[in-house]
């Protein structure tokens, strides 16, 4: 599926208005990926937000508490990983890896900052992506850590 229309049918970009939905689609850049392109490591550098075109994308994470496997969470068309790239030198926090073919777009930190200085409504609604992001993962340690308190 082409870009735009993603973006148009993802709830993620419900409230943008046409010319954001624009300036987004010009800031992304589009390309295929293999089957097994790891897109990132867990604790590695992120290096983009990614947006599902085609094709499923595996999530993979170690609690960070424990070290124990999580279960794995596969994406699709429409949906995004690697919010974390938006902030400068932040891990990525699970492993993103191709399963079969994959198109996806990308926005890379020089983009955001662009995009975010010329759309600042765009760059709201990444803002709070990141803030509901870093809460659920506040949220999953706090629930770590209290059940290994609660392990001892």
């Amino acid at each position: 599926m082409e870009l735009e229309q993603v973006i148009r049918t993802s709830a993620h970009f419900g409230a943008f208005a046409p010319a954001d939905i624009a300036a987004l689609v010009d800031a992304m850049v589009v390309g295929d990926f293999a089957d097994g392109h790891v897109f990132a490591t867990q604790g590695g550098p992120a290096t983009a937000l990614y947006l599902v075109l085609d094709g499923a994308v595996q999530l993979a994470q170690r609690d960070s508490v424990t070290g124990a496997a999580r279960d794995p969470v596969v994406l699709r068309e429409g949906e995004l990983f690697g919010v974390y790239a938006l902030l400068d030198a932040m891990p990525a926090d699970a492993t993103c890896t191709a399963i079969g073919p994959v198109r996806a777009a990308w926005l890379d930190q020089d983009f955001w900052h662009a995009l975010d200085a010329r759309r600042p409504a765009v760059g709201f609604l990444f803002q709070f992506m990141l803030a509901s992001k870093l809460a659920r993962n506040l949220q999953s340690l706090n629930q770590s850590v209290a059940a290994l308190a609660l392990a001892r």
